[in-house]
């Protein structure tokens, strides 16, 4: 622009670089060239607020939880372990690339690193222990355990997901693999949550529904795929996909639809009143009981459902924000949501 660089990055991060010109080399981005300071937190809505929790230098990409600890993915400065019930610093996990996603089964933690693939540390004890690690040339960036915890479903790169046996986080091993060159993997395609029986879902941009169940003895990915649909983009279009073990939901062009379990080839209730309710409806999903959240990391927009009656849900809370909101975890009676650059977030309900 007027011959300015301006560069925004997925973790929530500007950068300006004045007077470039043709043929001039662009920068690398890192550290605090060119970077251009965060703006303070600010929301507005109705129905809810937030507040930030836990921020710093460092963005906040993505939490999981166990019994009494909290990780997030920080990006560059690695997972940062805090105390479930204060939400103090426990530790800092100074992990090998940068972490992208986090995933934990007991006292294990699965941490994307990009390029450094998944990195395997066990929370037990006073300090976090590497156990394990898988690289993949292509970079990891999404994974999902399986419901007992002996897999892992990994994105390598935007075209290709592979299942791994975790059971030896010593001797990680590649059990299958699906690739594909007609539709990426935008981000945000795996459910973190199984259907009732086991199966892992997830939704690839092109190609529908793909499901597996390691767990049962499955050898592959498997695809249905549904006409009406023209595609699945993720975190560019802040779309997202849950399952609460019955049902798989996802949101798609302003609406979030609902698939039956039980009839995967049947029609899927696009056009049912959950348009109306939220005429410009996004985000990536979270579910718990009656209550979905949906974050969109584009708009910063956070939205709270009540889904007693899945196919007219009411809206609880609407609140627009500055921040980058991932998706949101359920923790104890709290909404927690990875906020990007303004840190981690708490949405309160009114």
């Amino acid at each position: 622009l007027d011959g300015d660089l301006y560069v925004a990055t997925v973790y929530g991060q500007l950068y300006v670089y004045r007077g470039m010109g043709p043929g001039d080399p662009v920068p690398n981005l890192g550290g605090d060239d060119g970077a251009v300071p965060s703006q303070p937190f600010m929301q507005e809505g109705e129905g809810g607020n937030t507040t930030v929790l836990y921020s710093g230098s460092f963005p906040v990409m993505a939490a999981d939880q166990t019994d009494t600890l909290l990780p997030l993915a920080c990006c560059e400065d690695g997972v940062h372990v805090l105390d479930k019930a204060t939400l103090s610093l426990v530790y800092k996990i100074q992990t090998r690339g940068q972490a992208q996603d986090v995933r934990t089964f007991g006292s294990t933690l699965y941490v994307a690193e990009g390029a450094q693939g998944v990195g395997v540390y066990s929370l037990q004890g006073k300090t976090p222990v590497e156990i394990g690690r898988y690289v993949c040339e292509k970079g990891i960036y999404q994974i999902a355990v399986s419901h007992k915890g002996h897999f892992l479903t990994v994105a390598c790169g935007s075209d290709e997901v592979r299942m791994l046996s975790v059971s030896d986080p010593a001797s990680i091993g590649e059990i299958y693999r699906h690739s594909v060159t007609n539709g990426p993997l935008y981000g945000n395609n795996l459910a973190s949550t199984t259907l009732d029986d086991g199966t892992m879902i997830l939704f690839w941009h092109k190609n529908g529904l793909c499901y597996t169940n390691p767990e049962q003895g499955d050898d592959r990915f498997h695809f249905v795929s549904y006409a009406k649909k023209r595609g699945f983009c993720g975190y560019c279009n802040g779309e997202g996909i849950e399952s609460d073990g019955k049902r798989i939901f996802y949101s798609h062009k302003g609406a979030y639809s609902l698939l039956d379990v039980n009839d995967p080839d049947g029609t899927f209730l696009e056009d049912k009143p959950q348009g109306t309710v939220c005429p410009s409806f996004r985000g990536l999903l979270s579910l718990q009981g009656n209550r979905m959240v949906a974050t969109q990391r584009s708009t910063g927009e956070i939205r709270a459902l009540d889904i007693a009656n899945a196919e007219s849900p009411t809206v609880l809370s609407h609140v627009k924000t500055n921040a980058s909101p991932a998706k949101a975890i359920f923790c104890g009676n709290r909404i927690l949501i990875p906020g990007g650059r303004s840190g981690l977030l708490e949405l309160k309900i009114q």
